[in-house]
């Protein structure tokens, strides 16, 4: 028994509130306690949370490294409006429906159909004259 609940607040757990306090993906957090251990044994796990926060931060601040912010931090990466346009693109109606029905959740149907449904019609026309940004 103590090994199951062991294992299940280390890997599980720990995880998940120590991404959320330092804003690190829970991914990011597993990943970067494997690396750092590889590289400096039982130490490396010990700072692996500092050294990695540290990263997230210069990704955050410094913009030839903001894929660090990308790849290891918790914010995600796209607009509602852009992560709807990539689902429909990949043809993917039930996730795109997901991603409706929680941007409305927070907003009027108005703003969903202005914010996220209709600016998706202008993006193939700036993409064409280079007005994308």
């Amino acid at each position: 028994m103590f090994v199951g609940i062991e294992l299940l607040t280390n890997n599980i757990l720990e995880p998940l509130l120590y991404g959320a306090s330092t804003g690190m993906s829970a991914v990011a957090v597993l990943v970067a306690a494997v690396f750092w251990t590889w590289l400096w044994g039982p130490i490396g796990l010990l700072l692996s949370t500092p050294l990695t926060v540290i990263l997230v931060v210069l990704g955050k601040y410094v913009p030839p490294m903001q894929f660090l912010d990308v790849m290891l931090g918790d914010e995600p990466v796209l607009t509602p409006a852009e992560r709807m346009y990539q689902r429909l693109l990949a043809l993917d109606s039930e996730e795109s429906a997901d991603l409706a029905r929680e941007y409305w959740e927070g907003e009027s149907l108005e703003m969903l159909y202005d914010n996220v449904l209709l600016r998706r019609w202008a993006w193939p026309s700036r993409i064409v004259t280079g007005a994308v940004g």
